[in-house]
């Protein structure tokens, strides 16, 4: 006997269709009596398609004036008579003008790679990633042996002293 139509179902079986009846979700069905079956294979089709396109079909250009932040930072910080001064750029990139600048000119020194250089369509063909990765691999190879290594005495010391002049506690880090 089907529990759905028999009036004489068991009392638990009753509850627990009722139960399920109670937190069921309406679903609206589109109205298909204007369309063909046919028809409304073809537009969920449509609509399968139109969300499985190439993602570089669907990708909007957007330009980030590289170029010009560049020129504008050059402008900034790095000219005769900058509009900043090495205390704007200390307080805005956290390293002083000086060490920053030293660093750029080792890097340019020994590695090719960051030198300035342009493919034939005139712009700089290079990922941040692999910057990235050329510029870690370059702080590594440079400075390892002056400051990726244990500290000695001496460089306590001045760090203890560092520490002391600017805070003005002895002796604590």
């Amino acid at each position: 006997m089907d529990p759905l139509s028999s009036s004489s179902s068991s009392s638990s079986s009753s509850v627990e269709i009722s139960s399920a009846l109670e937190f069921s979700i309406p679903f609206s069905f589109p109205d298909l009596s204007t369309r063909s079956s046919l028809s409304i294979s073809q537009s969920l089709l449509d609509a399968v398609e139109d969300d499985t396109t190439s993602s570089t079909e669907t990708r909007a250009y957007i330009e980030q004036f590289r170029v010009r932040a560049h020129e504008t930072l050059m402008r900034d910080y790095f000219v005769e008579n900058p509009k900043f001064g090495s205390v704007w750029f200390r307080e805005r990139f956290r390293i002083s003008q000086r060490l920053f600048l030293k660093i750029v000119s080792d890097i340019e020194q020994r590695y090719v790679y960051f030198q300035e250089r342009v493919d034939r369509s005139g712009k700089k063909t290079r990922t941040s990633h692999e910057s990235l990765d050329h510029f870690c691999t370059a702080i590594i190879e440079l400075y390892h042996d002056e400051y990726f290594r244990r500290p000695t005495s001496h460089d306590d010391a001045r760090l203890y002293e560092a520490h002391e002049r600017r805070h003005k506690i002895p002796e604590k880090l």
